[in-house]
Order: C-alpha cells, then structure tokens, then sequence
C-alpha cells in the first residue's frame, strides 16, 4: 500500500496501542493523526487542513509464528461539488477515501517466513459517470503475495508478486499491474546482504486493444544493518 501511495508509511498524530487479550493473542494499534503529511521541505510540520486520518488495526496471533491483521483505515477529505440538477439548488457530497486491508503471515525463524495482504480503497463520489448523470465511487484493489526460504544460512531465495488495480470500473481498462521480484540473497555476514534480483512489470491490454511490452529490471542490491 505504501508502494502504490494507498497508505502513508509514516503519519504525525497521535496513537493508542495495547493487548485486548493479555496473552498478547490479540491487540489493538488506534491512530489518529493529521492528513497533510509530516513535514515542510524547510524541515518544519505543517499541518494545513482541518481533515483527519483515523486508523484502527487489530493484529490476532494464535500462535507465534502465525499472524493476521486487520486495518480499517478512514481519511477525511473536503466535500466535493455534486453533478447539477436542474432547479436545485449547488450542493456538495462527501469524498473521504475508506481503506480495508487484511494480512496473514507465517514466519520459521531461519527457515522461511510467507504472507498474503489484499486491499480494498473507496474513494467516495471520485469520479462522474460516463453518461453524466453523477458521481460514483471509486474503488481500488491489490493483492501480494510473497515469501522467503533458507537455503543456507547463507543463501535466501527471496519473491514476490503483487496485482494492482487503480480503478475496478469495468469502464476503465487498461490501468491493471502485474509487478514480480525474484532474487537470491548472499549474506556473508549477520550484517550484510548481496542480492543479484529481477523486477518485472507487466500491463493489461488498454480497451482500444493496444498492449505494451513488460518492464524486465535485473538488479543487485546491497543491504547493510547498522544494529
């Protein structure tokens, strides 16, 4: 989500977190924090609307390696103008965004650690209809899936898929993703990894029929912890 600009990876607010079952099954992570980003290029926060982001994520362990979390995610944005009737009066509808999200993960310490997360964003009254007759919602979905097995302590093969979807309307076409990582990584030390990968990145056929060719990346990173 934070890839596809759904959800920002960092927010400024405020936020309440803790166990709802002691054992630390279940917990609760509340959030509510501003809507106009974290900081000014000058390096000061600037907060320069009234709207508000409003998040609630509930994260189920039943045991240590399994987990599933929930997201609800709300951000409150300023009402847009609604498509004109005839001998009405101009009034406006509401055009927050709504972001559901679900992830399950199963992770063997050293030995391989998977996951799946969809999502599902509505952005109220975001677009007019074809026709003209008024305003629809727009809704916008993704799925990954990926996972990482020990070969060696040494040797990690590492992939990813993800499918993304800016716009489900049957009317609009042509805007879906296909993006896929695949790589294999050395790690030398407990500090460092070499990972020699490929990116890949394919597009669905726009309605006039035209296609375009994928987008093939090969890669090394390399990736230093500090701690």
């Amino acid at each position: 989500m934070d890839l596809r600009g759904i959800i920002p990876s960092r927010v400024l607010g405020i936020s309440l977190k803790g166990k709802i079952v002691e054992s630390g099954m279940v917990n609760y992570w509340l959030t509510f924090a501003n809507n106009s980003g974290t900081a000014a290029p000058n390096g000061t926060v600037a907060n320069t609307d009234k709207y508000k982001r409003y998040s609630l994520n509930l994260q189920i362990m039943p045991t240590k390696e399994f987990q599933v979390t929930l997201l609800g995610d709300y951000l409150a944005r300023p009402s847009v103008n609604a498509f004109p009737v005839s001998g009405a009066p101009p009034s406006t509808v509401g055009n927050g965004v709504l972001t559901a999200a679900l992830f399950a993960g199963y992770n063997v310490k050293d030995e391989f650690n998977v996951g799946v997360e969809g999502f599902l964003r509505s952005l109220a009254n975001g677009q007019r209809n074809s026709d003209t007759t008024g305003l629809t919602s727009v809704s916008t979905i993704g799925l990954t899936a990926f996972g990482e097995v020990n070969v060696s302590p040494e040797l990690v093969i590492i992939a990813r898929y993800d499918y993304y979807d800016p716009n489900s309307d049957s009317r609009a076409k042509g805007d879906g993703v296909n993006y896929i990582i695949a790589g294999l990584a050395y790690k030398p030390n407990k500090n460092v990894q070499i990972i020699p990968n490929v990116q890949v990145e394919t597009y669905e056929k726009l309605a006039s029929g035209r296609t375009y060719d994928p987008s093939v990346t090969g890669r090394v990173t390399f990736y230093y912890t500090f701690l």
